[in-house]
């Protein structure tokens, strides 16, 4: 499972980069995370705990910082235990500088064991994007806090993701924004009741509705087209 983003932070690469190996701002910044113990250098073992379905449940293991190359690059391994099953997975974290700012762009890939194979891949990466904006929400309370005037700036993929996963980044971040009133499609996933009463599910319910409902559009207009009559040229 492929997993990559980029986040833009308003700091130089060797504040950010100092940032991210700090163990008392990381063990503050990931949301859910319990214990994080130093093994050495680059090694460290941790506890886990992810309150969003279907990932929910403890986990434990360890991480390692590989091929550290200061302030722009290192490698991220994780591998441990979880509520179904053995998971590892390997990440390349690269910050680069945009002016005043700095990039922070991550690419890699996710291995979750055989207890989760029936988990649809779109709903674990939207459960995994809720926690990377958890994160980086943390991770910018905690720089403004050490730092006068350092604030999070917004990209344009988080700008399209927001109103999806709103109702999963945390309070802090709900506070923020106005509540919208329910669309059709939000009562008629509440009276099926397919949400379960869980705004996350009630989301992904709406927007699969949305995206059949354009297809069936599609399909009706090429099927009418098919049923109108065609008028032959007249021949001279």
């Amino acid at each position: 499972m492929e997993i990559e983003g980029t986040y833009t932070l308003q700091a130089s690469a060797e504040e950010v980069w100092n940032c991210l190996m700090d163990r008392q701002t990381i063990e503050h910044a990931v949301p859910g995370l319990e214990s994080l113990s130093p093994v050495d250098e680059h090694t460290y073992t941790f506890a886990l705990h992810i309150r969003h379905a279907p990932l929910r449940g403890n986990y434990s293991g360890h991480a390692y910082i590989l091929e550290p190359t200061y302030p722009s690059a290192y490698n991220l391994k994780l591998e441990g235990e979880g509520p179904s099953n053995k998971f590892q997975g390997e990440c390349a974290i690269r910050l680069s500088s945009q002016n005043e700012n700095t990039v922070v762009s991550y690419q890699g890939n996710l291995q979750l064991g055989r207890g989760n194979v029936l988990i649809p891949a779109p709903l674990v990466k939207a459960t995994i994007r809720v926690l990377l904006q958890q994160f980086f929400a943390n991770l910018t309370d905690q720089l403004r806090s050490s730092k006068e005037g350092f604030t999070y700036v917004t990209t344009l993929e988080e700008m399209y993701e927001s109103p999806f996963l709103s109702e999963e980044i945390g309070e802090p971040l709900q506070s923020m924004n106005m509540p919208t009133p329910p669309t059709l499609l939000h009562r008629l996933v509440r009276r099926l009741g397919l949400s379960r009463q869980n705004p996350f599910l009630e989301e992904l319910w709406v927007r699969r509705l949305r995206q059949a409902g354009i297809i069936a559009t599609l399909l009706l207009l090429i099927w009418i087209g098919t049923r109108l009559p065609r008028h032959l040229p007249n021949k001279a």
